[in-house]
């Protein structure tokens, strides 16, 4: 199982960033047309402490377009904006507050990443004996001191899955596509 965790500041990115943000499901979730059935996607949102996780295996009527998934985004921001703590927001997507340690607990046998510039080179990695794999990616590559220390403390890996200036979606389609080559 793959998880793929995009880390926002804010809750406005869902209403003022739509195609980013999409973009970055998008790449997460879908290979083609079809979706990846081994990826639980999820979105955390700093200021808030709020988590969206979107389950593949029980998402139903998503398209990677702009407009199917701005809809649930829209209902995101509505639910967050209205002070809803847990909640089903479309079928395979579910809202809640969480805290930093809660998004990152795991199962045995989960090799935990996080992205950032001058990591190590994904491609270079031994992914063999590795069951689950977390992944973990900022919206502008950055991280607050404590989430850093977060990931010093239990054992995430730095990693880079380009040296070159791309942007995060384009990020994320990487990363997938090295866990498909490998057969992850």
């Amino acid at each position: 199982m793959r998880y793929i965790t995009l880390f926002v500041d804010d809750v406005k990115i869902f209403r003022f960033k739509r195609g980013f943000v999409t973009r970055c499901i998008a790449a997460g979730i879908f290979l083609s047309h079809d979706i990846r059935r081994e990826v639980i996607f999820r979105i955390y949102v700093r200021r808030k402490g709020f988590l969206v996780s979107f389950k593949t295996v029980s998402l139903r009527n998503v398209r990677s377009d702009e407009q199917s998934l701005g809809g649930i985004l829209e209902k995101i921001y509505k639910s967050i904006s209205f002070g809803k703590r847990t909640r089903r927001i479309h079928s395979g997507v579910v809202l809640s507050a969480k805290t930093l340690s809660e998004v990152f607990k795991r199962m045995p046998g989960t090799l935990a990443l996080y992205e950032c510039t001058g990591g190590k080179d994904i491609r270079a990695m031994e992914l063999s004996k590795i069951q689950h794999v977390m992944y973990v990616i900022s919206e502008d590559l950055s991280y607050t001191r404590d989430e850093v220390e977060y990931f010093k403390s239990h054992k995430f890996i730095p990693v880079c899955v380009s040296r070159s200036r791309i942007c995060v979606d384009s990020r994320i389609v990487l990363f997938n596509n090295e866990l498909d080559r490998r057969g992850l």
